[in-house]
């Protein structure tokens, strides 16, 4: 049970994303259809001493943006670049440290002007800080190592002790051994894989298309199609509703049972109400990489 905890990358004014999409290794290994494999063990996390890093790139190029303000409706371009990177150490089977980080560069052109995001900008409140989770009494409870949290990054740390009490790998490949060829439906509201995003409601189909060697590793490679709405992160004091349809494909370990690597493309739709009258439209093809180094005790 290792989620995906990566802080959101909603920027001013929603720019979003970067990352060069990469097809997965070639097959080396085949697994015949009738031979099962666990894909998920609830309550699984790594051996005490592990380290893992999960680099998250987003691009979001050239997508539409539209402003509508007292009556008046203003049309523009916006193209973003987000970085996240998340290191967990596995001090205990009931203990993990985590730090993570952010940067984003963006520019937007609205009414013939331009608006940059300068390089290596970040707004996330964690930045750079450790959190403890910790598993007490059965629950998995998170805090700042030192120091204490605001408004906005309490919600940044209760995220990240649900997605550890969720067990959302489970919620998606299931415990029950799967087999080449598989295919299932994920229920939207057990779905994790857009992170930290809320109140899901949708589609998300599965299908688990072979086996094959990733970095030396046998990894299940698995598709997803999803098409699904959500909330996330805030915008002057406002969440952000927002919709992802298109393909995610996923390489996961079957030693380690945690994702080496996904990446997303398809369309994703952006909506926020900035002031009172004023809304925010942003609607564009997103490509999004997500990988994940191991390193053993």
């Amino acid at each position: 049970m290792i989620p995906r905890v990566l802080p959101f990358f909603i920027a001013l004014p929603l720019l979003l994303i970067s990352c060069d999409r990469k097809n997965p290794a070639a097959p080396v290994t085949r697994t015949p259809a009738e031979i099962s494999v666990a894909l998920a063990k609830r309550g699984y996390i790594p051996p005490a001493g592990s380290r893992i890093r999960r680099e998250l790139t987003i691009v979001m190029n050239d997508s539409v943006l539209r402003v509508e303000a007292g009556g008046k409706r203003t049309l523009g371009i916006t193209s973003n670049i987000s970085t996240d990177t998340e290191d967990l150490e596995f001090i205990s089977d009931t203990k993990v440290r985590r730090i993570a980080s952010r940067l984003k560069t963006g520019r937007a052109v609205i009414g013939g002007t331009t608006r940059t995001v300068p390089d290596s900008v970040s707004d996330f409140r964690l930045d750079g800080k450790p959190v403890i989770i910790e598993k007490k009494d059965g629950v998995w409870m998170a805090s700042m190592e030192t120091g204490t949290a605001d408004l906005q990054a309490r919600r940044f740390i209760n995220d990240i002790a649900e997605a550890f009490n969720l067990e959302s790998d489970v919620e998606t490949y299931g415990e029950t051994p799967r087999k080449v060829g598989e295919k299932w439906d994920v229920h939207p509201t057990r779905s994790k894989i857009l992170g930290e995003v809320r109140n899901l409601s949708g589609s998300q189909s599965m299908e688990f298309v072979r086996i094959e060697d990733f970095r030396g590793t046998p990894c299940a490679m698995l598709r997803a199609v999803i098409d699904l709405k959500g909330e996330g992160g805030e915008f002057s004091g406002q969440s952000v509703r927002m919709r992802f349809r298109g393909d995610v494909t996923i390489l996961r370990s079957l030693k380690d049972m945690l994702d080496l690597q996904s990446s997303f493309s398809g369309i994703v739709t952006l909506d926020s109400t900035t002031a009172p009258g004023t809304t925010l439209h942003v609607e564009g093809t997103t490509y999004i990489m997500d990988q994940t180094t191991v390193t053993p005790p």
